[in-house]
């Protein structure tokens, strides 16, 4: 689907200054410019007396949204064709425009229709192109001014755009009532930022703009400047200088790493093992295995091309279940098409799954969120400390809880409660069938491993998943889903997996177990065996889904820093998941509180000192927000091919600094800002805004709150 683009800016198309220069047009940059001209357009419009006697400056802002992609959209710009959020789009986006379809009700007096149009729009997953053209949509909508500041009965923002008012209409409203609040919007794609890399950046005003274009074509300044290209496409480069007058805004911190970027997290031979990113699984022909290794057999060739290709997906996230998901649902509807040539498919004995660690997966039926997870577990703190005092224990026995409490159990019996209530899946109930065949070490010693059903997924990356796609992985041979045995670390030229703990798998395909098994068999000669592996690592793609997307390769090792820090604010994981859209739309809130008690009259009120300042240090602190992870440990010196790199999501215990327990105590923080209160409960990215009111999230931050405290899971006292 082609997207249609934004209206083209060029570097002379933006201002020479601005009000802020905000550095990345994914999920939460969008979201913050969003909940900032949100929150400017409510301050300014609901209190009219304090502003009559601003001057124009103080009554509109400019702002500049760069990006290196042409469109916005962040990540969606770079990931596979296939994607969908793995939430209902209704907790996606940005505070004022709806992302799930919205159709207005044909008859507005049947209940029933209701209720299914509902129903519609909470299962809504947009896929890229939809999300792509939202993100577009709304860039446009900032670039031509078009708001609608209003709110309906409910609170929430309506952001229907005003096609009725003309720009001269607007343009005299302005004029005539000077409180109201104008925005001037500049998007520039393909454009990165340059300052410098220290920490006097962050004191700096002035900001360099690198604009790259690619032209196909004879182009025309209109200042005259003639860019003269030929059938190559040449770039022009153009570096524009900006003065930031507030803020500059990095919303780059939480890029996530994708397959497209990152490397895989496994040693392979290039020149054996044909590895590609799950981006490519779209456009690889799965009907037959592609010149992959430009090899001179052209007999080899001819023959593996008529064969269908065996395909290992590596990755035990998000990405790998997608990649799974859209292999066998490709399967399913070539199956229903019936074609005339009946193996068409590729069938579900040609696919592996590699699931370094088993993981805890949301249930989208019920989806859950970390701030109600929490609470579960201090409730059951709670309970296990009734039944001590119950049997008179001592103090010592009370202390040795108290260290308990703090342990990874706590978070596994959670799990284990949200399982049964039918919030969290795992892959296979109680471990069951999880076994491995024809299994050895490095050594050559065969054995057979066998978990026990006590075992617990070991890691949580708010991967989601209906009944419906579990059943379809489910489907897949058991000893085809090779899990819980570490993550690859080289893919030999025989086509084994060896595994971190140095264990040897062999493909589970087919052909290949039967030559490499039937030892005895007059025909399985050690040529043939060999002949038979090299045949199998031909037509075998593999599929690296193991970027892990929150391992954040680029903060690896760096220095903590502040979010709102002088003339910077940088967008950090103050709130989480889902897609970070919230986190960027709280930071945007609370500066359009700062931007305006810092910039109108009500600044000068006297009379109410007990109101929130939302200085950097006052905001700083209702931000709390995890630290960058550490560096990766180098290579181990027996094994310099080990490339493994971080592995995250990893299932922890509970303490005062995980970010769970951070994201408690700033919503406790935000709960006690009239400004903010009520606010939160009616935004649509809300994970709490299916309470009725701010009173009873309140009770129940409050309730977790205290019993954490009790324990040492809090310590805290600035709430």
């Amino acid at each position: 689907m082609t997207l249609q683009s934004s209206t083209p800016l060029t570097t002379k198309d933006l201002p020479d200054s601005c009000d802020y220069l905000v550095v990345g047009a994914g999920a939460t940059g969008m979201s913050f410019c969003d909940s900032l001209i949100q929150g400017l357009f409510l301050l300014y419009n609901n209190n009219n007396d304090d502003n009559n006697n601003n001057d124009d400056h103080n009554n509109s802002i400019s702002i500049v949204l760069v990006d290196q992609h042409t469109q916005p959209g962040g990540q969606w710009n770079d990931s596979y064709d296939f994607v969908q959020l793995h939430q209902p789009s209704a907790m996606y986006g940005v505070e004022s425009t709806p992302l799930e379809h919205q159709q207005p009700y044909k008859n507005k007096d049947r209940e029933e229709e209701q209720q299914q149009q509902q129903q519609q729009e909470d299962a809504h997953r947009a896929t890229r192109n939809e999300i792509l053209i939202y993100y577009q949509n709304l860039v446009q909508k900032w670039q031509t001014n078009n708001y609608n500041n209003s709110y309906n009965n409910n609170n929430n923002y309506n952001a229907t755009a005003t096609a009725t008012a003309t720009a001269t209409a607007t343009a005299e409203q302005d004029s005539s009532r000077n409180n109201n609040l104008r925005v001037n919007f500049f998007f520039a794609g393909n454009s990165t930022v340059k300052f410098p890399f220290s920490s006097s950046h962050r004191h700096d005003d002035t900001y360099q703009i690198i604009t790259t274009t690619t032209h196909t074509h004879n182009a025309k300044e209109d200042d005259g400047t003639l860019t003269t290209t030929t059938k190559d496409n040449r770039r022009t480069v153009v570096t524009r200088t900006i003065r930031v007058r507030n803020r500059f805004v990095d919303a780059r911190y939480l890029q996530p790493d994708l397959p497209v970027t990152v490397a895989p997290k496994f040693h392979y031979n290039a020149n054996n093992i044909h590895c590609i990113p799950v981006n490519d699984l779209v456009t690889t022909p799965l009907l037959n295995t592609n010149d992959k290794n430009n090899n001179n057999n052209n007999n080899c060739q001819q023959q593996s091309q008529k064969q269908q290709p065996y395909v290992v997906v590596i990755g035990g996230g998000k990405t790998g279940m997608d990649a799974i998901v859209y292999l066998l649902q490709q399967q399913q509807q070539q199956q229903q098409q019936q074609q005339q040539e009946q193996e068409q498919h590729l069938p579900k004995s040609n696919i592996c799954w590699v699931v370094p660690h088993d993981p805890w997966i949301t249930a989208r039926e019920h989806i859950g969120n970390c701030i109600e997870f929490v609470h579960d577990a201090s409730k059951q703190l709670e309970q296990k400390e009734q039944t001590i005092n119950n049997n008179n224990n001592n103090n010592d026995k009370q202390q040795q809880y108290c260290l308990e409490a703090i342990s990874v159990d706590l978070v596994q019996q959670t799990f284990l409660k949200w399982e049964q209530e039918g919030k969290i899946y795992r892959l296979f109930p109680n471990n069951k069938d999880r076994s491995y065949n024809n299994t050895s070490t490095t050594s050559g010693s065969s054995s057979r491993t066998t978990f026990t059903t006590e075992e617990l997924p070991t890691k949580f990356n708010d991967a989601t998943l209906s009944k419906e796609e579990l059943q379809l992985i489910r489907s897949l041979p058991p000893s085809h889903i090779i899990r819980g045995r570490g993550r690859v670390q080289i893919h030999d030229t025989t086509g084994d997996l060896i595994m971190q703990d140095e264990t040897r798998i062999p493909l589970p395909f087919s052909h290949h177990d039967d030559n490499r098994n039937n030892s005895n068999a007059a025909t399985a000669t050690t040529a043939t065996a060999t002949a038979t592996a090299t045949a199998i690592v031909d037509r075998t793609i593999y599929v690296h889904c193991s970027a892990g997307a929150f391992n954040y390769t680029n903060l690896s090792g760096t220095v903590p820093t502040k979010i709102f820090d002088n003339r910077t604010i940088t967008i950090q994981d103050v709130y989480g998941t889902p897609g970070f859209c919230f986190a960027g739309s709280i930071i945007g809130k609370l500066e359009s509180l700062h931007y305006y008690y810092n910039n109108s009259n009500s600044n000068n009120d006297n009379d109410n000192d007990s109101r929130h300042k939302f200085t950097d240090d006052e905001m700083n602190r209702m931000c709390r927000a995890p630290l960058p992870p550490p560096p990766p440990p180098p290579p181990p010196p027996e094994n310099k091919n080990d490339v493994l790199g971080p592995s995250g999501g990893s299932v922890a215990a509970l303490t005062p600094d995980h970010s769970w327990i951070q994201r408690l105590l700033n919503l406790k923080q935000w709960l006690q800002i009239p400004e903010l209160r009520d606010w939160l409960v009616q935004h649509r990215l809300f994970n709490l805004n299916h309470y009725d009111t701010a009173k009873d999230v309140e009770y129940m931050v409050n309730e977790t709150y205290q019993i954490l405290l009790k324990y040492g899971l809090v310590i805290d006292n600035r709430c």
